[in-house]
């Protein structure tokens, strides 16, 4: 009779160990993530905050110097219009899931299609922004008051 005794030993603490270290890195990705969307969030509250205190205060203007436009932020979007042409308006939508802000009126001589994005690369906020879906690269902070006249004035020109 054989009598055979077979032994395999697996590294058991090796097994752990790289068990407890796939934990941790998932739980670093984890982390991470969640650090990338609060910056993504942050920048886009304070993106939103002056396009809309840059909207209002160029409506406003324009109000006062034309009267021919009119801006209503009570809802969501936002809508610029003309007065004095009820088909001509400009909706501004906030969308905070893809943190982005869109520009759009589609009728008209002067449509409008732009859109103002927040990302994070190499670990910090990036704004960029598009204009018929073609990217226009980094948006600085600064010249979001200019991009917002700028279509403004487009719905005006229309």
């Amino acid at each position: 009779m054989f009598n055979i005794k077979f032994e395999l030993s697996v590294g058991k603490d090796d097994i752990v160990k790289r068990f407890k270290q796939a934990k941790q890195d998932k739980a670093s990705e984890v982390r991470l993530e969640a650090h990338r969307l609060a910056l993504k969030d942050d920048e886009f509250t304070r993106v939103g905050h002056e396009v809309h205190r840059a909207t209002k205060e160029y409506v406003d203007y324009l109000h006062q110097e034309l009267g021919n436009i009119k801006l209503d932020d009570r809802t969501s979007p936002f809508l610029v219009s003309r007065t004095d042409d009820a088909s001509q308006v400009l909706t501004i939508a906030f969308n905070s899931v893809r943190h982005e802000i869109t520009f759009e009126k589609d009728n008209g001589p002067e449509p409008v299609h732009r859109a103002i994005v927040v990302d994070v690369q190499n670990s910090k906020p990036f704004v960029s922004h598009r204009k018929f879906g073609s990217n226009l690269g980094e948006l600085p902070f600064a010249d979001i008051v200019d991009l917002v006249r700028k279509t403004i004035d487009a719905l005006l020109a229309s």
